[in-house]
């Protein structure tokens, strides 16, 4: 049970909030509030029931962006494209099944 003035924040993946009842809880004061940045479906329309609370803050999935955030992604690519270059297998690879079909060879 959270308290009423709990918020809960969700960045992660909307099918993890159950968004009738997170509705339902606001509306009727059982928590505080909700900060989105997913939701269930990734382009609600526009009279979603969540959007009329003043309550709720949504935002279109990109609340990481920042100044720091984009710097971190430029040197990140940045590494990891010199990583592949000198034949060296890059810190954050997100699919190492290609890796045996590739024409790079990484160590």
């Amino acid at each position: 049970m959270m308290k009423t003035s709990a918020f809960i924040i969700n960045c992660a993946r909307g099918p993890i909030i159950d968004e009738d009842s997170l509705y339902a809880a606001l509306r009727d004061g059982q928590i505080g509030g909700a900060g989105l940045d997913v939701m269930e479906v990734a382009a609600p329309p526009a009279d979603h029931p969540l959007f009329a609370l003043n309550n709720v803050l949504v935002t279109p999935h990109v609340a990481f962006l920042s100044q720091q955030s984009v710097l971190e992604l430029e040197v990140r690519t940045a590494q990891a494209t010199a990583d592949v270059l000198q034949g060296k297998m890059p810190e954050f690879l997100v699919n190492p099944a290609v890796l045996p079909h590739s024409r790079v060879k990484l160590a």
